[in-house]
Parts: structure tokens; sequence; C-alpha cells
């Protein structure tokens, strides 16, 4: 008998990590957390933060933990309990296209069931051209946010942060995709650091040129 309870309770383990909910975290008002992430989107969900809705600092680990939820169908329960009683919770789930995530605000963790995840790949030139480039930092500041204008747009409008949640620490490089989908190779590009030190490019042909150095 003692061997059977030891092995239904590491069979309830492992269901419960498969699930890669927050394990361990538990309120005691006896409100079921748990919620189904419905992944209807061309894109694979990489990590799930969750934050309680009337805070502003600070996002909780990665609910995901080592799994991942993958394109056109693909679910998970995941465990939204914070631990400390909350029920709504803002709740930010990235993707592997550098750029930006799904954000959900307000969310009633205690009474929704489902998150549903909507979305396909951005409209990529159909030229063939690459519009990536290597942003190299030589300064001695880290870069944050880096955005994006078509030249000929000078004040209208810059794009979202093409970083998405990371950074080029100093000494790094990282390739950045330009490409907005317009068949444009001409962009403007701004890049910000965290101490109010920002650097712009003016008429970056991305069509053609591999690189911009931070200095």
């Amino acid at each position: 008998m003692r061997n059977f309870l030891l092995a239904a309770m590491a069979a309830i383990g492992a269901f419960g990590a498969g699930l890669g909910g927050a394990m361990g975290q538990s309120s005691s008002d006896g409100n079921d957390r748990w919620m189904m992430i419905k992944n209807d989107s061309a894109l694979t969900a990489l990590q799930v933060y969750i934050i309680p809705s009337a805070e502003d600092c600070c996002w909780s680990r990665d609910l995901l933990e080592d799994f991942v939820i993958g394109p056109r169908g693909r679910s998970k329960y995941v465990n939204f309990d914070d631990g400390k009683g909350t029920c709504q919770l803002d709740i930010r789930i990235t993707n592997d296209y550098l750029g930006w995530d799904w954000n959900f605000y307000r969310i009633d963790v205690c009474n929704n069931r489902t998150i549903t995840l909507k979305g396909e790949l951005p409209a990529r030139s159909k030229d063939g051209k690459n519009r990536s480039i290597s942003v190299e930092n030589q300064s001695s500041y880290t870069a944050h946010r880096i955005f994006s204008v078509a030249s000929q747009q000078k004040d209208c409008c810059w794009s979202h942060d093409l970083l998405d949640v990371k950074v080029i620490p100093k000494g790094a490089s990282l390739n950045v995709e330009i490409d907005d989908g317009s068949g444009r190779c001409q962009f403007d590009i701004r890049v910000t650091s965290s101490q109010d030190r920002e650097w712009t490019f003016y008429g970056v042909d991305v069509c053609t040129e591999t690189k911009i150095t931070l200095k």
C-alpha cells in the first residue's frame, strides 16, 4: 500500500509539472486559479508572467518554466495563483517573434478559465531582401530599446520597441529585424538606454548596410 501511495503521489507531481503551472504557490481562499492558455496563433508562446493589476512592480517569474505552447491549437493549463490571494491579474505572454507579445489586463483568474492567443506572423517585404541589421554596442551603456521609422516619415510614427524584453549590454551585439512589410530600405533608427543616453541613425539603408555601432 505504501508503495502504491508513493507511486500515486509521484504521478500527481509529474502531472502538475507537465501542466507547466506555478506549483508550490497556493492562496488560502480556496479559489481555483488554473486557466487554459489556448494558442490559436502562428507563433510559439515562450514565457508567461503575471502581476497584480493594482501594482506597478514587479512581474513574476516565468510560469511556464521549461515548457512552451506551440502554435495552431496547442494548449496548456497554467496555475495563475500568486500565493497572495490575488484574483485580478495582468498577464504578459512572450513569443518567438522579436518585437511584440500578448498582454491581457485585469483578468479575473478566479473565474475565467481560458485565455486565447491570436495573431499571424507580421508581414514581410516580398522582394527577398534581408532587412536585419547588427547593432554593436561599443558604448559604456546598456541599450534597452530600439525604434525605427521609414526615413520619409520623419516625425510619424516610430515603431514598437524592436528589442521587446531583450537588452544589448556594453560589448555585446544583436541582430535586429527592421522590415516593416512596406518594401522600404531606408530607415531612421533610434536606440535608447536606461540612463537618458540615446543614439539616432538617419537614413540607414537596411537592405545594404549590415551594422550600426553605438559609441
